[in-house]
């Protein structure tokens, strides 16, 4: 029970950083390029970013080692669904059609890795 509640952990500490580097680099208006690299790097939000996807990386190593790679890798699909709306809500980012067809796709995947 432990490792699938970690692996729904995994998935939102992934979701987060993600939400974080991309709100930090837009947030930042300096150009994108090796010299400023450092500057965008241990930008806050671009650090808190890494930060936690780094978490999330770390917390996979134990995933990996309690669950199957074949349900675990799957089921971190439910990350993109919740970048949809994450990106929505908080980024101004659209949802379209093809974004609806694609969450449901995703939904009745995992949905199927879990029936026993």
């Amino acid at each position: 029970m432990i490792p699938y509640l970690l692996l729904f952990i995994n998935i939102f500490l992934s979701v987060a950083g993600q939400y974080f580097l991309k709100y930090g680099v837009s947030s930042i208006s300096i150009p994108f390029n090796l010299l400023n690299l450092p500057r965008i790097v241990f930008s806050p939000f671009v650090f808190l970013g890494f930060f936690l996807y780094g978490l999330s990386s770390i917390l996979w190593i134990y995933i990996l080692k309690n669950i199957p790679l074949s349900v675990a890798y799957p089921t971190l699909s439910l990350g993109y669904i919740i970048v949809l709306f994450v990106s929505y809500k908080y980024l101004g980012e659209s949802i379209n059609t093809q974004n609806i067809l694609g969450v449901g796709l995703i939904i009745v995947g995992v949905r199927l890795l879990f029936i026993k």
